[in-house]
């Protein structure tokens, strides 16, 4: 990824409190080019809404932005607008899916109805667009982040670059540093997701551990990330960035592992 994309992601998302502040938006706010979609699942045989946008087929073959909604939110989560005006003034392919919309029933939060999702924007996107298939890149926050990871693992040499901002990537860890806390409605979520109680040795917890990005994530790793977190993070904010470094050590090589 070129100083451009990096340039965009470093002013637009400083940690979590960036992008998780701002709740979905009137599509008005939006670039007037960015669209509302129908997608098609045709694994799942059914339809999800998204945000798209296509620049010109007579510029060429286009990079691919897919952006992903925070835990809390759907398609039109507002986070996304800096991100697709980008896009527009870049001549990038944007797509902003719902992908089961918030991160509190089993079809949500990583299931595999959520990967077979992403696919169908991109298969979308290739469909309705001029896409340089070397050059897709996906980019999302917290919950975002979280599927965004997953989405690398589950994926792996489908994307040409992640990027992930305090990203959860252990869903059971998540569960226990908030279940006792001010943040206990994640805790909630997530069981509501997963089928019950994540007592250990349960269905449940073996749920949360599919749905985690770092059971996947060494899949991935010939491509390349981009993964951050902020010092507030886990303090006044709700995810560790114990779990962006344990995403970290997992992609790199040991002596450049940190404690």
């Amino acid at each position: 990824m070129k100083g451009g994309v990096l340039g965009l992601l470093l002013t637009m998302c400083g940690g979590e409190a960036a992008l998780a502040q701002s709740d979905a938006g009137p599509l008005k706010k939006w670039p007037a080019e960015v669209r509302e979609v129908q997608i098609v699942n045709p694994n799942h045989k059914g339809v999800e809404p998204a945000l798209f946008y296509a620049p010109p087929k007579e510029g060429g073959k286009r990079p691919v932005l897919v952006f992903l909604h925070q835990w809390g939110g759907d398609y039109l989560y507002a986070g996304g607008i800096p991100v697709a005006r980008w896009c527009v003034a870049q001549n990038w392919v944007f797509v902003q899916p719902n992908f089961r919309g918030a991160n509190r029933r089993p079809e949500a939060l990583g299931s595999d109805l959520v990967i077979s999702d992403i696919c169908a924007a991109l298969d979308y996107a290739r469909e309705h667009a001029d896409v340089d298939a070397s050059r897709i890149y996906l980019l999302g926050a917290s919950g975002g982040g979280h599927a965004a990871l997953l989405a690398a693992g589950r994926m792996p040499g489908l994307f040409r670059a992640v990027s992930a901002w305090v990203p959860i990537t252990d869903l059971v860890a998540w569960h226990g540093q908030t279940a006792q806390t001010k943040y206990a409605k994640y805790a909630r979520d997530i069981e509501n997701a997963c089928g019950g109680a994540l007592v250990p040795g349960s269905p449940a917890e073996k749920e949360a551990i599919a749905r985690s990005p770092l059971t996947h994530l060494f899949q991935a790793k010939g491509t390349l990330f981009d993964l951050n977190a902020g010092i507030h993070d886990g303090h006044s904010h709700a995810v560790p960035i114990s779990h962006t470094f344990r995403a970290y050590n997992l992609l790199a090589r040991s002596e450049d592992q940190v404690s």
